[in-house]
């Protein structure tokens, strides 16, 4: 299978691959171009780098570059599809009271941004579907549930106890989708 993997990867990425490696030769042939091509070439492999780092430092629980920028701004509203996250226990059965956390996927992107939810207290992690695309379909919540969340189309649901009180974040596994922050209380 990781044979099968990396052989789609390689066949994938050559035509773009030889397309640079053929335009490089003839820029760099060319004393006009060679010294721009190879300023905005070392600028790119930089931003890749930065790129890749933060997105790292997310999946290590480390502050990510837009948190540490977020410190300085006011939070924006953001259309949910969970309307509010009520501390109402909802029963999944006569002997059980779970409260309800809602999520929404669509596309690249998390909904709400923000959750709040009790301690300490069964919980029904329910994640709406509408179209995830790319890693946003494995739901990764770190000190919330010990896993990741392999999303279907459509409602996804999962059970778990919350955590101590604190504030958690949920993103994609490579951390690459903007995280909402959950507070436990």
């Amino acid at each position: 299978m990781g044979f099968l993997s990396l052989g789609a990867f390689a066949l994938g990425t050559l035509p773009m691959l030889a397309l640079i490696s053929f335009t490089s030769v003839k820029l760099h042939s060319n004393p006009r171009f060679s010294r721009a091509f190879q300023l905005f070439t070392g600028l790119l492999v930089v931003f890749f780098a930065i790129f890749t780092i933060n997105g790292q430092a997310g999946v290590l629980g480390m502050p990510r570059i837009p948190n540490v920028f977020a410190q300085y701004s006011n939070p924006v509203e953001t259309e949910m599809w969970a309307p509010e996250i009520t501390f109402e226990p909802a029963p999944t059965d006569a002997a059980q009271n779970v409260q309800i956390m809602q999520m929404e996927v669509r596309g690249f992107e998390y909904f709400p941004k923000v959750i709040q939810i009790k301690a300490n207290m069964p919980t029904r992690f329910e994640i709406m579907d509408n179209g995830s695309i790319g890693c946003a379909r494995a739901v990764y919540p770190r000190g919330l549930y010990d896993g990741i969340i392999l999303l279907e189309p459509g409602l996804n649901t999962v059970e778990f106890t919350s955590p101590a009180r604190g504030t958690y974040q949920i993103s994609c596994s490579m951390w690459m989708v903007d995280p909402i922050t959950v507070i436990v209380e």
